[in-house]
């Protein structure tokens, strides 16, 4: 569902600078490896319970999320827990944005365009216009978020009449997964 291709660990148990007792192990997942994989290690005399993983994941430019890259390696964790699951919702974040037809007057509005604009911190931006008409299903734009907690994005409506007028509002900025477009007038 988020266009996930493969999910790369590597695991260290030990001091990596001691290359003759330094443990590590490195797994795939992927369609062809989708099982629990399991990593033992032996190390005679307990000196630490706890070690280090690094994550890589890969996405499908196709799948319809845009992103700011198609592959992400995520910082160094060192942990005690004994049982690893990957999950690229604990570090990355997935905002889907449902843009849903709400009040529209279909005698005076031909189309109503919601312009719609994310910038992530490292300064990375993408844009899209969905066009809205009355009576469409609700349209989403999908966007993969480096930092799972920069959720702001910023909308405006274009509201076209079917005489030419143009009636557009002012940017707003929201962290809402839904918005319900209604035409500009009150009544």
């Amino acid at each position: 569902g988020i266009g996930l291709l493969a999910a790369h660990v590597a695991m260290d148990y030990g001091d990596p600078t001691d290359t003759t007792n330094d443990k590590h192990g490195e797994f795939v997942f992927d369609p062809t490896h989708q099982n629990q994989q399991v990593w033992a290690v032996y190390q005679g005399l307990i000196q630490q319970t706890q070690y280090s993983y690094t994550a890589d994941y890969k996405f499908d430019p196709e799948s319809g999320w845009q992103g700011e890259q198609t592959a992400y390696t995520l910082p160094t964790v060192v942990t005690e827990n004994r049982l690893l699951n990957l999950d690229p919702y604990d570090f990355l974040g997935f905002l889907q944005i449902s843009v849903t037809p709400g009040r529209i007057n279909t005698d005076l509005v031909d189309r109503i365009e919601v312009p719609m604009q994310y910038t992530a911190q490292s300064g990375w931006q993408t844009a899209t216009t969905i066009v809205v008409r009355p009576g469409n299903a609700a349209q989403v734009w999908k966007l993969r978020l480096a930092d799972k907690n920069a959720r702001t994005y910023t909308y405006s409506t274009n509201c076209y009449l079917k005489d030419g007028t143009l009636i557009s509002s002012a940017p707003a900025t929201s962290t809402a997964s839904a918005i319900i477009v209604s035409d500009p007038f009150v009544g």
